[in-house]
């Protein structure tokens, strides 16, 4: 019987197959989703909408009692309360703007070469 980890692996490897990724497996981005930053974390949880892997990652999440980081559109970043009168620190970057046509990476179709979609608007 496959776990629900074993479960996620098999649909990110057929998402492989067909030349896409999901948002979270992105170089540009990718480290949104375990960032320090609550900001970051927040848009990667936005950013999960649609994936098409959602559901495993849901459930490998829960099985695996993931305590840090975003699984399927959920922060479960365990964080100590800040004292009154402290702040976080701020990462000094912006999340980039991107068109919210789809959550995954498509292959371009001249070059076969994954891209990003969803492009900065500049």
């Amino acid at each position: 019987m496959m776990t629900p980890v074993d479960l996620l692996t098999r649909a990110l490897v057929d998402l492989a197959t067909k030349g896409q990724r999901p948002r979270c497996g992105d170089p540009a981005t990718h480290d949104y989703w375990t960032s320090d930053q609550q900001a970051e974390r927040e848009q990667a949880a936005c950013w999960c909408a649609g994936c098409p892997v959602l559901d495993e990652c849901h459930a490998a999440a829960a099985a695996n009692g993931e305590r840090f980081g975003v699984w399927a559109g959920v922060d479960r970043t365990m964080r100590p309360k800040h004292r009154k009168g402290s702040s976080a620190r701020p990462s000094g970057r912006a999340p980039p703007v991107l068109s919210p046509r789809s959550s995954f990476t498509q292959p371009n179709p001249k070059t076969g070469v994954l891209t990003n979609e969803q492009q900065r608007h500049d």
